[in-house]
């Protein structure tokens, strides 16, 4: 039996702790934080065998990438997948309903706490170990435990308002007095107080209850919004949900919100043992006792069952097969700090480990670690204590390199940078890895991506240094050497020439004061749906000089595209400048591609502005049910909400009375907004457009997903900037799809901008079956409209940041694109195998398992939607 241990994410930037454990039967992953599902699809890590996903903490870190993962899973065929982690977990994956069910999966969620009994399979047996940090030991709790209630959203601002279940009848302030030191789901103590058992029992009902949301979000094709302890008496069963509750999705005065809970700083380390290995089978004693060959000799050491001779009579398995090996034994610590270290070391459940107690010492411990937590003596203490046989790996953002993961989008930016170095610039990147403390150089290693540690047959790294880093700077390296292709030759010599005519009319051409000349555009994620090898999902940055930054949406990895993009530039604003004049995010609608990056930026920024003062906080305008989304998340762990103002879309709702009240009259000022307006558009209930005009005139349209929109066409009309969806190209097969998927094809976006009369059109959210440059198709145009469509129309990639006055480059790069990205892949320098596969994986399969048949379509709230497992499209 092989088995092995592989590093997946080591906080690069765009990836988090995870690890992947590989048995023949099975994988198992540890954490599965943002970036996990685009790291496997970029690496083709394989996930056919993947059940079981251990969360070290229930926060963001750890399990905001488990939406995307499940998809992935389900597309491998995975029918049965398990959740293990600590308490809130039901609670997480029950909040994510609002944008993942209707998967084919089976999938369990299940919740340590102390008294927990190890897991345990044909594979390992994984004990959880419970750490908490010093300062919450013999705490009262901050928050009042959950009480059992549910909450509707108010008709006109989407804050959930509190309505008592039947049978709740404990308040808030007796719930105070339950002591929540260790954070996981609570127990009644022997204490004689009814009061606690019965709110106890409450905590066990709120966790039940969302179990059964999750049986309904992956075992049936209805929806899962339920009426909180009314399940029997409106026949709620699964695979078959009261008509009131599905309207929860269409109608958002009808939101169900779940019951309350508190976020735990308990975290889980585990102790994996696993299986005992049978011994070698002596083949000279078994034919000197008249073993026959063949058969025999497998009844002996396969099924170790007793044979019968001819010469010797019963010959017994223990008689010719040697001493099992006692099976191999490992350790993922999670220890987010310092304070986490005293309840670690002094816990007893290491003990049975330390090399004096253990004739079978530790393979190895994958260490996830805080900062400062491995200069401490008390830790390294502590790891001397498993032995030098025992091999330690380090996952920290101090110590770990910060390498290209996505090596194909870091790829084509660097090539881009040949054309416009301004406009498309290098990734950050790091190949280095921290110096670690000389007391533990003999045996501990630093992670990378992908570093493997075999731990059976033969225990031991295969690659001790990783292989092939990404290095734009190394005259022998990858991403230089195939520069000299020919294709890229010509390709150069097209962007040198391009360059030279940018730099030659810069100062006729954009020097220009105008209304919003100096107003930044990046388009940090130009994919559709799921990310692919060179595009991630859906998000734009809007840089206001002297104003701040919008971000209009926000899908999965954002926050590593604003590190690779802003954490060390040259020029321009910086990571931390970004987070902290981030003065409104802009959610369009509730698919996963278009939000779920949002929660890590939310808390890089609360971290970040950690008791600092802010002069003014951060608006968020999204679908009412982004707010419940937000607070039931928020019950887990702490994003800084009391300083977020959230705004519903329809509050802004062109068409209508927009709803003036105090919040949007802040933002409009905070913001020097001339208007905000939003509009809903053809694509899911509560998808929504946007219409941005600054106080000096600047009028920027954003799309979001929708068909062509007349109501967006109103609003946006005379836009000096429209950013449209393109998500199809303009073949039959394409406008089939836009059209039962209601996005828009190419030419179909370009139609709109032309009849906004917007002076500059940018096309973003392709689908990964669109090749790496879209086709405009301008050829049925008129000839006067072509020649102008031709000069304002420009195509999204990612990292691609412009300012308004620069946007006349756009058309200005269409010669060397097109030799860039040839129309045939037998003319592009990728032409390895490894690339040419990867190529192959991502020319369409998922995205066409990504979209199953649609509902017929429908505009405006409360009709129609598609009707996919994960919620995206």
């Amino acid at each position: 039996m092989k088995s092995s241990i592989q590093i997946l994410g080591t906080r690069t930037g765009d990836t988090t702790p995870s690890v992947l454990v590989t048995f023949d039967s099975q994988r198992y992953l540890f954490n599965a934080g943002e970036g996990t599902q685009r790291f496997c699809i970029e690496k083709r890590v394989r996930l056919g065998k993947l059940n079981n996903i251990f969360l070290t903490k229930v926060q963001w870190d750890a399990c905001g990438g488990i939406p995307g993962m499940l998809l992935s899973l389900d597309d491998a065929g995975n029918n049965n997948i398990q959740l293990h982690g600590g308490s809130n977990l039901a609670h997480f994956m029950a909040a994510t309903r609002h944008f993942v069910f209707k998967m084919s999966a089976h999938v369990k969620v299940n919740e340590f706490d102390e008294g927990s009994k190890p897991f345990s399979d044909e594979n390992l047996t994984v004990l959880p170990v419970l750490i908490r940090p010093v300062q919450a030991a013999n705490c009262r709790c901050k928050h009042p435990t959950s009480s059992f209630k549910k909450l509707a959203a108010e008709a006109k601002d989407g804050s959930p308002k509190s309505v008592d279940a039947p049978g709740s009848v404990v308040s808030r302030t007796s719930e105070t007095v339950l002591d929540q030191a260790v954070g996981t789901k609570r127990k009644a103590v022997d204490d004689g107080s009814d009061l606690r058992a019965s709110v106890m029992r409450k905590s066990d009902q709120s966790v039940q209850h969302c179990r059964q949301i999750i049986q309904q979000m992956f075992n049936s094709g209805e929806s899962v919004s339920i009426n909180v302890g009314r399940n029997k008496a409106h026949g709620a069963t699964r695979g078959n949900v009261p008509s009131s509750i599905q309207e929860g999705k269409k109608d958002h005065t009808k939101l169900v919100r779940l019951p309350e809970t508190s976020p735990s700083d308990t975290v889980i380390s585990y102790i994996c043992k696993g299986p005992a290995v049978r011994g070698k089978f002596d083949v000279a004693t078994a034919q000197s006792l008249g073993v026959a060959p063949g058969k025999q000799f497998c009844q002996l050491l396969d099924d170790f069952e007793s044979v019968t001779t001819n010469s010797q009579g019963d010959v017994h398995p223990h008689q010719v097969v040697g001493p099992e090996k006692a099976g191999c034994v490992f350790i993922v610590v999670e220890c987010p700090s310092t304070e986490y270290i005293p309840s670690l070391v002094n816990s007893d459940h290491f003990v049975p480990h330390y090399a004096e107690h253990t004739s079978n010492p530790v393979a190895t411990i994958v260490h996830m670690l805080g900062d400062d937590v491995l200069e401490a003596a008390d830790y390294q203490t502590w790891m001397k204590r498993f032995g030098q046989t025992t091999q330690h790996i380090i996952i920290s953002r101090k110590h770990c390199a910060k390498p290209i993961v996505f090596c194909g989008s870091a790829t084509s930016q660097h090539r881009l940078s040949l054309l416009d170095p301004d406009v498309f610039r290098v990734p950050y990147y790091s190949n280095t890895p921290a110096t670690l403390p000389i007391a533990l150089q003999t045996n501990t290693a630093v992670a990378f991506p992908l570093m493997v540690y075999n731990m059976e047959p033969l225990r031991g790294f295969e690659d001790h240094e990783p292989q092939s880093l990404w290095d734009h700077l190394d005259p022998n390296g990858k991403v230089l050497r195939k520069l000299e292709h020919p294709s890229m030759v010509s390709y150069h010599e097209a962007a040198t020439g391009i360059q030279n005519e940018i730099r030659s009319t810069i100062t006729e051409e954009e020097q220009l004061n105008s209304d919003g000349s100096d107003v930044m555009l990046c388009t940090l994620g130009t994919a559709a749906a799921l990310p692919s090898r060179y595009r991630n999902v859906s998000s734009t940055l809007v840089d206001v000089p002297n104003v701040g930054t919008i971000l209009l949406d926000a899908g999965e990895g954002t926050f590593g595209q604003l590190f690779r993009r802003f954490y060390n530039p040259p020029d321009g604003p910086t990571l931390n400048d970004t987070l902290r004049n981030l003065r409104l995010l802009f959610i369009s609608h509730m698919h996963a591609d278009h939000h779920v990056g949002a929660i890590r930026i939310l808390k890089e920024r609360y971290k970040l502005l950690s008791g600092a003062s802010v002069s003014q906080p951060l608006y968020i305008v999204g679908p009412p049910h982004y707010h419940v989304w937000l607070r039931e998340y928020a019950d887990c762990e702490d994003l800084g909400l009391d300083s977020i103002i959230f705004i519903p879309c329809h509050d802004f709702e062109q068409g209508g009375t927009i709803q003036r009240t105090s919040d949007t009259d802040r933002l409009l000022k905070h913001l020097c907004l001339k208007s905000l307006q939003t509009v809903q558009v053809h694509h899911a209930p509560y998808a929504y457009g946007v219409s941005i005009v600054l106080t000096s005139g600047f009028k920027l349209v954003y799309s979001g997903d929708c068909r062509p929109d007349l109501h967006l066409l109103e609003v946006g009309g005379e836009a000096d900037v429209l950013i449209h969806e393109a998500t199809f190209e303009d073949d039959p097969c394409g406008f089939q799809e836009a059209q039962s998927r209601r996005h828009s094809t190419t030419s179909e976006a370009v139609i709109v901008g032309g009849r906004m009369n917007a002076k500059w059109i940018i096309l973003t959210h392709f689908s990964q079956r669109v090749p790496k440059l879209p086709k405009l198709n301008l050829d049925p145009f008129p000839s006067d409209i072509r020649a102008r469509m031709q000069k304002c129309v420009g195509v999204a990639f990612d990292l691609m940041s412009l300012k308004v006055k620069q946007l006349r480059r756009m058309a200005m790069y269409f010669p060397a694109l097109e030799k860039l990205y040839p129309a045939r892949l037998e003319d592009s320098p990728d032409l390895d195998q490894e690339d040419l596969q990867q190529q192959d994986d991502l020319s369409g399969a998922s995205d066409n398992r990504q979209h199953k048949q649609s509902s017929t379509p429908h505009r405006g709230r409360g009709r129609g939607r598609p009707q996919g497992r994960y919620d995206q499209r």
